[in-house]
């Protein structure tokens, strides 16, 4: 096993794979180091540009889908699900990253130790194997961009078609509890988005809307009828209104996409200020 307890930051020190090493940073890292294989993980986070991001801190990555979709360490008002494809032949080591992207200085200095030796991800047992039984988390680190082959953010309807994600559930807040009109601790991945859908087609479809609130004419008609609903006789029963939007969204699938795509083209940024106006 070889031993490195401090460097130069641009001192070379060739880490081979297949050998155990044992470095020095703010907390010993140990384990060996290997080359990955093409492999698919996935991020749940806020992320703008990728190549900024990384030139700041690393990329916390697991193979659950669910444990990504519902990962918010951070506390964002939502996060997005990204999907990597990790670059075959990238030096790893295989010590875990034990969610260390909730801090950003433990991060860098993992980052300023491993970089010089030319390891660019870290990785668990459960990771580097593929060993994922269920929804086990597993844990991985990318600390430089040459380590990945692709990047992508997940369309939300994407997961709403998987039906073991679905029903994610999310943490509520006060925000997200206006949106979707629940009040309980946690609401699905489902019940999120769909309300965004609401949102995005009470603004783009108001002659609908307005029909729907009157409980007036031949589309409303149809859509109690379907849903067992008797007329409003509160036109402010926004609750019920919302009910009716999503599901009138899911029987129209043009609608359906249009409205993915106008939310799917709004940055993290305009996203967030569209959920809270």
């Amino acid at each position: 096993m070889k031993h490195i307890k401090s460097f130069k930051l641009f001192e070379s020190i060739e880490a081979k794979p297949g050998e155990t090493i044992e470095v020095q940073a703010d907390l010993p890292i140990r384990g060996e180091v290997y080359l990955t294989d093409s492999d698919i993980a996935y991020h749940g986070g806020l992320i703008d540009n990728i190549d900024d991001y990384l030139s700041k801190t690393g990329l916390y990555l697991t193979k659950s889908k669910g444990s990504a979709v519902s990962w918010n360490l951070k506390g964002y008002l939502f996060t997005r699900l990204y999907e990597v494809k990790i670059k075959k032949g990238s030096k790893f080591i295989n010590s875990s990253p034990a969610g260390k992207d909730t801090s950003t200085n433990r991060l860098n200095d993992e980052k300023d130790t491993l970089l010089p030796l030319g390891i660019v991800g870290m990785t668990d047992n459960k990771f580097r194997s593929n060993n994922i039984e269920g929804d086990v988390m597993t844990e991985g680190l990318i600390l430089h961009k040459s380590a990945i082959e692709s990047f992508r953010v997940v369309p939300f309807r994407e997961i709403l078609n998987d039906k073991n994600l679905r029903n994610t559930n999310l943490i509520n807040n006060s925000r997200i509890e206006i949106l979707t009109f629940k009040n309980n601790k946690f609401v699905t991945i489902e019940e999120f988005y769909n309300s965004i859908c609401a949102k995005v087609f009470r603004k783009k479809y108001p002659d609908i809307t307005n029909e729907i609130k009157s409980g007036e004419g031949e589309l409303v008609d149809k859509l109690y009828q379907a849903m067992g609903l008797y007329p409003l006789n509160d036109k402010e029963n926004y609750q019920q209104i919302h009910t009716i939007i999503i599901d009138h969204i899911y029987k129209n699938k043009n609608i359906q996409s249009e409205i993915d795509n106008i939310v799917e083209s709004m940055s993290n940024e305009e996203l967030e200020k569209f959920i809270c106006e």
